[in-house]
């Protein structure tokens, strides 16, 4: 994965995105710390597939109502800018998925 800085991905956008359409990805770094990440367009995690259509299966997760409502707690740091190089920790949130994950948080709130 190819990392740029912010000034440089300013610069030399029409080239990043050429990049992405051919299914490369390209970390945006400011002072070292990673950013942003520029990837290929992919069917998940926004529900739309590359058409525009929709895909019922895939859920949109909105982390922020989500810390809202007491259901989730981010870290009190940024994780390592290494984790965002791993996508196989990308994972869909299909066919119930994420409703699964939230049992499965609600039922140990029960046990503590």
């Amino acid at each position: 994965m190819r990392r740029i800085s912010v000034s440089e991905a300013k610069a030399k956008l029409s080239e990043l995105l050429r990049c992405a359409e051919q299914g490369e990805t390209v970390l945006i770094v400011r002072h070292g710390r990673a950013v942003a990440r520029l990837t290929p367009p992919s069917p998940w995690p926004d529900g739309a597939s590359e058409d525009g259509a929709s895909d019922e299966l895939v859920q949109t997760v909105d982390l922020d109502a989500l810390e809202r409502a007491g259901t989730v707690r981010r870290p009190p740091k940024l994780p390592d800018t290494d984790l965002l190089e791993r996508p196989e920790l990308a994972l869909p949130c299909t066919d119930g998925l994420l409703d699964a994950m939230l049992r499965d948080v609600e039922a140990d709130r029960d046990e503590r």
